[in-house]
């Protein structure tokens, strides 16, 4: 038999036997899985400028992240950040099985662990520097639903949190919002009429609504004060409402949803084993819901089932709403994990009282996310063996450069040190192929340094080289010198050279100039 929650009398007795459960799960395992990230430093192209930074970045329309990033004091330090997120990220999962009445212990205990060590999660932590604040976010999108559902005005009280998170990293309104889904789909099958049910759906809607009101509001006003525009980067700075422009961005979120549950290769950390994974839990889910319509049949009219086809296909919109925006990064994708956790719910719900047997139903589906939670532990700590490569890589490639600038014929420390291109790939580069469907900007296995920026970025804050980044402008006119273009490509002798009392170094045939959301971003407070 699934085991319920029972009563207890003690100082927890207020917090149901579930949502401990799922807490307990959920801390103990993602210290577990992402112990690497936690005791190594490793990060990203992104990481490098990032060892401290008081993360302003209201330009990006972050405006609260500068605020939750004082839990780690803006040092980029990982056991700390692992410790507080990891916390945050147990909180949700409890919340979470409150909000959709998971009473089994057997599903808290997997939906604590899958909410954790869903890949995307290793993403973030791809972006250490940035992740305890992010799991504040997810936290503060699950307790605003939590408010909104639980209380009768609840939905007025949400909107405060559901705005700080939003403004914390705009993906997590989707939390929020296929959350709520969530509940509507579990509702359905309750004794309530329709017209509750869309009473309720009505309810929500004001609560998103609000919150992302209130969000645009306090936006707007930080950038007044501060006397700042957003960025270009990903169209935020000019999002079209366009009918056509809406209509084509819900195709992209259709498209990205397929692609990363059930096309191999196509989504960073997809493959093979990941998409008959999925086929499986849909199949969980035709068979939970079965099941449900069953067992509750008398409950259930025909505008209820319209109503649930509608949620069902309303659920990859909410789950990636910043998809409708520009394409979707890993990181932006955190919501997708409550696919698992709606099927956990709804498996909880018709398979209540089951035994668990061989081949019981239970048995099955617990088997089910055993493995997506194990392919999932999988992936994450191949994203970090993979970025802990290009980091190993970028360190012996950044040394042998600076060795050989400094080993130059008349080299003087004083001198400009003028470094056009990027790491070179064509020369160096990691063939391992069980990197293949992990690799993504944010955890690339050859290199950390995608621009020519991140070239003095490592330099400067990693080996404590202090050379300065020329200006954009000398970046321009040295790339654009016959002399330069007469030079080799390093590591090629003649690749590294004086030149108008400067050093030189030619990465790349050409210098990539930075883009206006990269001056903007450089120019931040």
């Amino acid at each position: 038999m699934i085991r319920t929650e029972k009563k207890e009398n003690n100082i927890f007795s207020g917090i149901s036997v579930s949502a401990k459960t799922a807490f307990i799960a959920c801390f103990a395992a993602g210290l577990l899985v992402h112990l690497f990230a936690f005791t190594n430093i490793i990060p990203n192209s992104d990481g490098l400028s990032r060892v401290y930074d008081t993360q302003q970045m209201t330009v990006s329309g972050r405006w609260f992240l500068h605020y939750a990033s004082y839990l780690n004091g803006f040092i980029q330090a990982p056991s700390l950040i692992g410790l507080i997120s990891v916390f945050f990220f147990s909180i949700s999962s409890a919340l979470t099985c409150e909000i959709l009445n998971i009473k089994s212990r057997l599903f808290s205990a997997l939906c604590g662990i899958t909410m954790v060590v869903f890949p995307c999660v290793s993403y973030t932590y791809m972006y250490m520097f940035t992740a305890s604040a992010y799991s504040v976010g997810v936290f503060l999108a699950v307790i605003s639903v939590y408010l909104c559902r639980r209380y009768k005005f609840g939905f007025i009280a949400g909107i405060i949190p559901l705005a700080l998170a939003t403004g914390t990293y705009q993906a997590y309104f989707s939390v929020a919002s296929s959350l709520c889904v969530c509940v509507l789909m579990l509702d359905i099958f309750s004794s309530e009429k329709t017209s509750g049910i869309l009473k309720k759906a009505g309810k929500y809607l004001l609560f998103l609504f609000g919150g992302i009101s209130l969000y645009y509001i306090i936006l707007k006003i930080f950038l007044s004060v501060k006397q700042l525009k957003l960025l270009s980067y990903l169209g935020m700075s000019s999002l079209s409402l366009s009918p056509k422009a809406i209509f084509s961005g819900i195709v992209s979120v259709y498209k990205q949803f397929v692609l990363s549950f059930f096309v191999p290769n196509r989504e960073p950390g997809v493959n093979a084993a990941w998409v008959f994974i999925n086929i499986l839990v849909l199949s969980a889910f035709i068979g939970a819901l079965t099941v449900l319509i069953r067992k509750n049949k008398s409950k259930i009219s025909v505008s209820k089932i319209l109503i649930l086809l509608f949620l069902i296909a309303l659920f990859p919109v909410c789950s990636n709403v910043m998809g409708i925006l520009s394409y979707a990064t890993p990181i932006m994708k955190y919501a997708y994990v409550l696919a698992y956790v709606l099927v956990m719910a709804m498996c909880s719900m018709s398979f209540n009282g089951i035994g668990f047997t061989l081949l019981s139903p239970v048995s099955l589906v617990t088997l089910i996310f055993s493995a997506v939670i194990m392919l999932s532990a999988q992936t994450d700590n191949t994203i970090y063996t993979a970025s802990a490569t290009a980091m190993r890589a970028t360190q012996t490639f950044a040394s042998n450069l600076v060795s050989r600038v400094e080993s130059l014929d008349g080299y003087k420390s004083d001198m400009e040190v003028v470094i056009i291109g990027v790491f070179p790939n064509d020369t160096y580069y990691n063939e391992n192929i069980g990197f293949d469907y992990i690799e993504h900007y944010s955890a690339d296995p050859s290199s950390a340094i995608l621009r020519n920026k991140h070239i003095y970025y490592y330099l400067n804050d990693w080996l404590n080289v202090p050379w300065s980044m020329p200006e954009e402008q000398t970046l321009i006119t040295v790339s654009e010198s016959d002399e330069f273009k007469k030079m080799p490509l390093y590591p090629s002798s003649g690749s590294v050279k004086l030149i108008d009392g400067r050093v030189v170094v030619r990465l790349s045939e050409e210098y990539t100039p930075l883009e206006q959301y990269e001056i903007d971003y450089e120019n931040r407070h």
